[in-house]
């Protein structure tokens, strides 16, 4: 089985955003500044602190494993679409998150489809639905139709002879197990 598709993987996932949720905010190098553009900026400063670490530890890994820049931008914003200034994000939304999008696959997918979703599961809504979100905050910041695939992908679809988007995955993927 895949190791990114399994339960127990994306739990022991939400036991290490937990772990490193309090933590300070990173500091970004003048080449990560560089990559966010005013909007984009603004979106990674309202994510939780885990998130901000995730997705520089997933920009510093790009970094040493490829040189294309559309890759290596996804990678330090492919998450952005969790960021929400109205809604909370809450460690029990985070693993709800991991077991419906194992066991009821449809279901949950088609509610990550809807507007809105109701107040108390706003949280859980975002995160089904952040890669799509995530994707719209890109081509709203002006960045190019790569990156914003690159986004929209980076949890499933896609080209599956894409090795850049594999690398995107991987990357993701193994910076959560680290």
């Amino acid at each position: 089985m895949n190791m990114s598709l399994s339960l127990p993987y994306r739990l022991r996932q939400v036991r290490a955003y937990s772990a490193t949720s309090q933590d300070i905010a990173p500091t970004l190098c003048a080449d990560a500044q560089h990559r966010l553009t005013e909007p984009m900026a603004h979106q990674f400063r309202i994510l939780p602190k885990g998130d901000q670490r995730h997705l520089v530890a997933v920009y510093q890994r790009l970094l040493n494993e490829t040189d294309d820049d559309d890759t290596i931008t996804a990678g330090l914003i492919h998450d952005v679409g969790k960021a929400c200034a109205k809604c909370r994000i809450t460690l029990m939304d985070r693993g709800f998150h991991v077991i419906l999008s194992r066991i009821a696959k449809g279901p949950y997918r088609a509610f990550a489809t809807r507007e809105t979703a109701p107040g108390w599961c706003r949280g859980l809504h975002r995160l089904a639905n952040h890669a799509e979100r995530g994707a719209l905050a890109a081509e709203q910041a002006g960045y190019n139709d790569r990156v914003i695939y690159l986004i929209r992908c980076h949890e499933r679809g896609g080209d599956p002879s894409d090795t850049q988007l594999a690398l995107l995955r991987r990357i993701d993927d193994e910076v959560w197990r680290s």
